[in-house]
């Protein structure tokens, strides 16, 4: 692991494992998008109390959210094998943050589901697609996930490549319940 100082704004700066740096940067000047969207998380997220990162890569929103809220707790969730080992690293870097990792999917209902690689993103194989090569991962429903977790976020970013109605479909009971952002 190699660390690095990371400064994601004026305000927030974290250590990072060098391998995320250059997809941290698009939050920070090489996309004007993202670099809004993450504006927009952190205004959004101040003073929530428990933050869900569902597809988090190398966990740059849940970086962002833990130094702006250092009493808080946030969940990153993210299936992918080498992303997820790097988020762990970023995790150990930062150990003074409240953030806990799970390797595994959301979706509509537990069991397992099909993923192939896009570059290091694991996507959802469609019922119709056919593929020479995919991984089998293991799949959580949103609302039984916060219920094992012993968590209620009141603030959630999902971001799973194209499965995100199935991570809603999954927490129907959850987001009618607790409505978070």
């Amino acid at each position: 692991m190699k660390k690095t100082k990371f400064k994601l704004t004026d305000q927030i700066e974290f250590n990072i494992d060098r391998d995320s740096s250059r997809a941290f940067e698009y939050f920070t000047f090489r996309s004007d998008e993202m670099v809004e969207e993450m504006k927009v998380f952190l205004e959004k997220s101040a003073g929530k109390k428990c933050f869900m990162d569902i597809g988090s890569l190398y966990g740059v929103f849940s970086l962002g959210f833990a130094a702006i809220n250092p009493e808080s707790k946030a969940i990153a969730v993210e299936p992918s094998a080498k992303p997820f080992e790097i988020l762990n690293n970023n995790m150990k870097l930062n150990p003074e943050y409240n953030i806990d990792a799970h390797n595994v999917a959301i979706g509509s209902s537990k069991g397992k589901i099909k993923m192939k690689y896009e570059w290091q993103h694991l996507v959802a194989i469609g019922e119709n697609e056919e593929v020479d090569k995919f991984e089998e991962i293991n799949v959580e429903a949103l609302d039984e996930f916060v219920k094992t977790c012993g968590v209620t976020p009141d603030i959630i970013k999902i971001d799973t490549e194209g499965y995100e109605y199935d991570v809603l479909l999954g927490g129907q009971e959850f987001l009618k319940a607790h409505k978070p952002v």
